[in-house]
């Protein structure tokens, strides 16, 4: 996600201009954590397990707090997507997330640098949690499992 360095570091120079507090995530971010710029929040892995803690403690939060780190790396925790909060008519398929993470070391991939090299996965309930979700909402089209690594 390198493409989207500039653009990143554009958009946090004009929330610092505006005084608004910044938090940033996402495979850029975690893979060259020591480029980023000015942001007072930082995620690192699953975002979605340390969220609540986040927005908890950003009704606290003073201006002028240092730099907090966030870091998960728990899919069983991770709740069922908000596929309502997209326009399903926009999109020609859905993904559902089954792992994130893989043991191998190939020359041609960043998903040990993205997502480390432990190997996490969802349960079988959460995928079929997720999977009645998008099917209570109306969607038959193709969905796209995505997974880190197919070993197992």
């Amino acid at each position: 996600m390198l493409v989207q360095k500039e653009s990143v570091h554009a958009v946090v120079r004009r929330c610092n201009a505006m005084g608004k507090r910044v938090a940033l995530g996402g495979p850029y971010v975690t893979t060259t954590i020591e480029d980023l710029p000015d942001v007072d929040h930082i995620f690192l892995g699953e975002a979605e397990t340390t969220l609540p803690q986040f927005i908890e403690t950003l009704r606290r939060e003073l201006p002028g707090v240092p730099i907090k780190r966030w870091s998960g790396r728990h899919l069983s925790l991770t709740p069922v997507a908000d596929f309502h909060l997209a326009d399903l008519k926009r999109y020609s398929s859905m993904s559902v997330q089954y792992s994130r993470g893989c043991p191998f070391n190939c020359e041609f991939c960043d998903i040990i640098e993205i997502y480390g090299r432990v190997p996490r996965t969802k349960s079988n309930q959460q995928i079929i949690a997720e999977l009645d979700a998008l099917l209570q909402l109306g969607w038959r089209g193709t969905v796209f499992i995505v997974d880190d690594n197919f070993y197992r």
